[in-house]
């Protein structure tokens, strides 16, 4: 049984903030070939005229392409179609549509890693967007990744007072705590989460706050439960702090 109720002020952890948000684009796509889904998308771009009345049609259509090429980790392909669509709309006109590809800028932006231009876009996307559930929780996390962890705390708990069974502001919250150092609320969070949904980048964030927690075998076991293509993928980074522990999973 692991001990997580020592919750330190200044929690002892890795300098960089290790934490996985869950980042899931505005637009949702039910088709698995991408390709194809970004070849229809393009040629229909081009087959229409470039007049006022084809304006939402344009831009929706290139925040489809950007959904597309974010499926296919292209940020600054996906970034690019974006601009492209907040271009093509007049100024002061179709906020609720510009709010929108401002939330599928932050959400490339977090993918990527510039983290302080996501909290600008989210901060600028606030007053325009009707999904304000949407906007609260890349706040938060490019509010944490920023180190702003009180800051994201209040927007974590906003985004749950709109949506109480989010399986991203769960993991989320989990996330701002465990950089609070409140290891037992970070793990309730996570485990919150994960009752949601098993994602298996909440059974990482599970893994390292084990491991900051000074319970490495605890961490090894969770890791273990995860597919190892997965952790490859979320912590193929050599600093990660959990690398060696997977060497040691992977060690016949």
């Amino acid at each position: 049984v692991v001990d997580l109720t020592q919750n330190r002020a200044t929690p002892k952890r890795h300098p960089q903030d290790w934490g996985i948000s869950i980042l899931q684009y505005p637009t949702t796509f039910s088709t698995v070939d991408l390709d194809s889904a970004l070849s229809y998308r393009k040629t229909t771009l081009t087959s229409l005229p470039e007049k006022n009345e084809t304006v939402i049609m344009r831009a929706n259509l290139l925040s489809e392409i950007a959904g597309l090429l974010f499926l296919k980790r292209q940020w600054q392909g996906a970034l690019l179609s974006l601009q492209d669509a907040l271009e093509i709309i007049p100024n002061e006109d179709l906020t609720e549509l510009r709010g929108k590809i401002l939330l599928g800028m932050a959400t490339v932006l977090l993918a990527k890693g510039d983290n302080k231009k996501a909290e600008i876009i989210c901060q600028q996307a606030l007053p325009l967007s009707v999904n304000h559930f949407e906007n609260l929780i890349l706040l938060a996390q490019s509010q944490r990744k920023n180190g702003k962890n009180s800051d994201a705390l209040k927007s974590a708990k906003r985004a749950l007072l709109l949506m109480p069974d989010d399986v991203r502001s769960w993991n989320e919250l989990g996330n701002i705590y465990h950089n609070l150092g409140r290891m037992d609320k970070s793990m309730a969070a996570y485990q919150k989460a994960f009752d949601y949904n098993p994602d298996p980048r909440i059974s990482i964030n599970q893994a390292l706050l084990l491991f900051y927690a000074g319970a490495p075998d605890d961490a090894k076991s969770q890791l273990r439960k995860i597919p190892n293509e997965i952790l490859k993928e979320e912590i193929s980074n050599t600093n990660h702090p959990l690398n060696e522990l997977q060497k040691d999973i992977e060690t016949p």
